[in-house]
């Protein structure tokens, strides 16, 4: 796997032992490189903006939809130091809920950022509550009998914006997501990548196994690894045999709620969404 040299990290994070986007955010910001502006912060406790040596600002939650990030890029460009690329993150909460708006002004607007949301598919950081990226049966503070809705598809949602660069990556498949990161950073526009950032705290599983969780959310379907360069979507990790949904639920604690009848619901969802987003490949989003 080709990074760049320099290990840019500062030493150690704020955030639970086996925690993934504490790996997912080491890969990106070495890939990144120094000659970068952060804005935002990643998984819970803001711990991007305490882990890479670079110029940052982080305003918690309401701030990390991307509005300051593109101000920044703005001011870059207007100043003639529009090739320093701005760098923004937010976790699922603020990004899918709180800021959403901020999120599709900015895509709307085709700002030139590159805008990472640390999925961990809850708040985790304020005690484990739902949020629009929590998936169906998963059990949270607040859906304690297991939540009744289906995660919102945020990197289609930001693709049908129009945008040039859609991404999804997951810590498990590091050199795919090292390639989308260098891909994104030769592409000037909003370029949105959807990060799966397993936690073993909120999602009640072995810190050792993190890689395994997150590697099993792509087998099963879950969560698919895909682009979308310029309207047109490509599935960019194959699946040669997918792990049985029940496989990948009984790892983790907070599903511990859900029935074969619901295993068999989950299963039946992830073939239609498949189905979808190949249908999706045949055509120009």
């Amino acid at each position: 796997m080709s990074i760049n040299a320099e290990d840019i990290r500062l030493r150690g994070h704020r955030c639970c032992a086996g925690c993934a986007g504490a790996i997912a955010e080491r890969l990106i910001f070495n890939t990144v490189g120094k000659k970068a502006i952060l804005f935002g912060s990643g998984v819970c406790v803001g711990m991007s903006s305490g882990m890479a040596n670079l110029p940052k600002l982080t305003l918690h939650f309401s701030g990390n939809g991307g509005a300051g990030a593109a101000g920044i890029a703005a001011g870059l460009e207007v100043t003639g130091r529009g090739d320093i690329p701005v760098i923004a993150m937010g976790g699922d909460g603020a990004v899918s809920d709180i800021s959403i708006g901020q999120v599709s002004a900015c895509a709307q607007r085709n700002d030139n950022i590159l805008f990472f949301c640390m999925d961990n598919e809850a708040y985790m950081n304020t005690g484990v509550q739902y949020s629009t990226l929590t998936p169906f049966g998963s059990v949270t503070t607040t859906t304690p009998r297991g939540s009744v809705e289906w995660k919102k598809d945020l990197p289609l949602l930001v693709a049908f914006h129009h945008v040039p660069y859609v991404a999804t990556v997951s810590p498990a498949y590091p050199q795919d997501l090292v390639r989308k990161v260098k891909k994104a950073l030769s592409i000037r526009g909003y370029r949105y990548i959807h990060v799966l950032a397993p936690c073993p705290t909120g999602w009640g599983y072995d810190p050792a196994k993190s890689i395994k969780v997150a590697k099993a959310a792509v087998t099963t379907g879950l969560f698919p690894l895909y682009e979308i360069e310029q309207g047109k979507l490509k599935f960019t990790v194959e699946v040669k045999e997918q792990t049985p949904v029940k496989n990948y639920l009984e790892l983790q604690k907070r599903f511990r709620l859900v029935k074969d009848k619901e295993v068999n619901f989950i299963a039946n969802h992830i073939r239609e969404r498949l189905n979808q987003l190949e249908e999706l490949s045949k055509i120009t989003i």
